[in-house]
């Protein structure tokens, strides 16, 4: 059938854009609600190339599992996807490669995740739709969206498929803004807010072949590559940091390479590389070996976002409208959260339309769903590039790295794995009684961290390390393991939260112990027999450690050594103060 078949057509959903936001809803929506007429509206024609300008390649446990287990997608993401080797992360570009400290994964990890070529997948899954008796009208630009409050929104659009164009229009019961930076509903109705965050900018663009990381190492160098054998390094999504900035190596499966230069703009100003010329200039003068590597090499593309982060004041509406994807809001990447906040916000826009089929519309459900996915996006974002400051220290910055991932894997998967985020009796088992909520226990981990990185800065920092491999971290290990499942009952989703709290605790005991000998070894022995301590009151400043009520706690004291002992195990003195103990041996 032609586009101009269904104009004046009534659907149930209709889904303004078919990036990878407006896909997965459609599909989901589909699997979850079969019965429902769906339409998706889309201004691009066949053929869909397989590489194409867009961000978001990256996806975690939390995305990978939406892609995977709610789409059911996981037997094509195998076929047509690379399975990629986790987050990757090089410190510290004073030194060469093979001199800086690293911190990723050594084998693949029992749990995939993918690096997505977002080409082939949005291609493929246009063809899905179609399969799946979703009504795909290509070539169309909508052009406003005139809301109803009776269940009959007005769609309008341009049909470039018609000669020169020719305006259409569907009605629908519920319509999802899926139109990704061009902000359909947002723009429309005003709602559009500043990131929460500092003003961060990106450029990116793709290379063709391989751009890999263990080539910039000479392969005479076989403790470094033995670390992560077979050249797996390419794999992974790499990050290359240094203060203020990072640059992401991402490797496709339609044989191109991402690579992406991101910046917070107080400290690397945007206009410094924002040409093709300029990035390849700037790499050279920060990641020399890069900039080495890929001078001369043939661009296929180049796209750039300036300040890329943005909020809302809403989201979701009542009046049966939603924003999802980047149409709604966009995160700091450098976690690869956007497959993640996908997952959260379609999810629930499929129970606020299953609620309203069933004749139980809850707007106020609908402003929680709103209120929670905005300040999840905000908080991410603040977190994220509070954190860009640490970028140039590889101690407070692996820290740091462990405390997100342990986060992530504690919080949010057991909410997607469980399918939590809708149902009151599993978001009621989730609450912590008698345990500090975890977005208490972030806030005094950053103040830790951010007094760490001054006294490092002051005094300088005893502590580095080589390589850790994140998942040779036992504790670590079990603890992803367990999350990244769904549990068999209420009470054992309870316990495993209360768990995952008292965990993050325990861990912020072991980072300030860590810390302490980094920056006042003198003053480690002083804690060797502290069972337990206030983390409201923990500080650097060993003066103020009795008067602060530090050694006061309110919290039921438990286990943490194990925590400290084996995060300790992965580090090493700097090179300095090896010579600093060789000398006072030799004495």
């Amino acid at each position: 059938m032609k586009n101009s078949d269904y104009n004046n057509s009534h659907f149930d959903v209709v889904v303004c854009g078919a990036g990878l936001a407006g896909l997965s809803l459609a599909r989901q929506l589909r699997l979850e609600q079969p019965e429902r007429l769906i339409a998706i509206l889309d201004p691009l024609t066949p053929p869909i190339p397989d590489a194409i300008w867009k961000v978001g390649e990256s996806t975690v446990e939390f995305g990978s599992h939406y892609l995977a287990g709610y789409l059911q997608l996981e037997d094509y993401l195998k076929e047509t996807q690379l399975k990629k080797l986790g987050l990757r992360f090089f410190y510290s570009n004073n030194g060469s490669m093979a001199s800086r400290p690293e911190f990723g994964l050594s084998d693949f990890a029992q749990f995939p995740t993918y690096q997505i070529d977002r080409g082939i997948l949005e291609r493929d899954m246009r063809d899905m739709a179609r399969a799946d008796g979703t009504v795909f009208l290509e070539g169309c630009q909508v052009r406003k969206v005139e809301l109803s409050d009776d269940g009959a929104h007005r769609i309008i659009f341009t049909d470039t498929t018609a000669g020169a164009g020719a305006d259409g229009a569907l009605t629908a019961r519920w319509v999802v803004d899926a139109t990704g930076r061009r902000q359909l509903l947002q723009r429309q109705l005003h709602l559009k807010q500043p990131s929460e965050g500092k003003a961060c900018s990106s450029v990116w663009f793709r290379i063709p072949g391989r751009v890999d990381v263990d080539d910039m190492v000479s392969p005479e160098n076989r403790e470094w590559h033995d670390r992560v054998p077979e050249s797996r390094r390419y794999f992974s999504t790499n990050h290359l940091c240094g203060a203020g900035y990072w640059v992401w190596i991402i490797p496709l499966s339609s044989n191109v390479t991402s690579v992406g230069i991101v910046a917070r703009d107080d400290i690397h100003p945007f206009d410094a590389y924002n040409t093709r010329e300029k990035a390849i200039e700037w790499l050279k003068g920060y990641e020399t070996e890069l900039g080495a590597y890929l001078e001369g090499q043939e661009m296929l593309d180049f796209k750039f976002m300036k300040e890329y982060s943005y909020s809302s004041a809403k989201i979701f509406s009542g009046e049966r409208w939603a924003c999802v994807g980047e149409a709604a809001l966009f995160a700091d990447p450098f976690y690869s959260p956007g497959t993640d906040l996908i997952a959260i916000a379609n999810t629930m826009t499929i129970d606020m339309i299953r609620r309203d089929f069933d004749g139980k519309h809850d707007a106020e459900r609908i402003r929680y769903y709103s209120d929670y996915l905005i300040e999840l996006n905000d908080e991410l974002t603040r977190s994220i590039q509070h954190g860009y400051d640490y970028l140039g220290d590889e101690t407070i910055s692996l820290m740091r790295g462990l405390w997100d991932y342990s986060a992530a894997w504690g919080h949010l998967c057991p909410l997607l794995f469980n399918r939590a985020f809708t149902d009151e009796q599993k978001q009621q088992a989730m609450q912590p009684r008698g345990v500090l909520p975890l977005f208490v226990i972030a806030v005094f981990m950053r103040r830790l961290l951010d007094e760490w990185l001054q006294h490092r800065r002051k005094y300088g920092g005893r502590l580095t390390y080589d390589y850790v491999n994140y998942l040779g971290i036992e504790w670590l290990a079990e603890h992803r393991r367990l999350n990244l499942q769904e549990q068999e009952s209420l009470e054992a989703l309870a316990a495993r939260y209360r768990s995952n709290l008292e965990l993050h605790e325990e861990l912020l005991h072991a980072v300030f112990l860590i810390a302490v000998e980094d920056v006042h070894p003198e003053h480690l022995d002083r804690l060797k027999d502290v069972e337990w301590m206030n983390v409201q009151k923990l500080t650097l400043d060993p003066s103020k450690w009795e008067s602060s009520g530090m050694f006061k706690p309110r919290t039921k004291p438990r286990p943490f050594r194990r925590l400290y002992t084996e995060l300790r195990s992965w580090l090493k003195p700097r090179e300095t103060e090896l010579q600093i103990e060789r000398e006072a041996h030799a004495v």
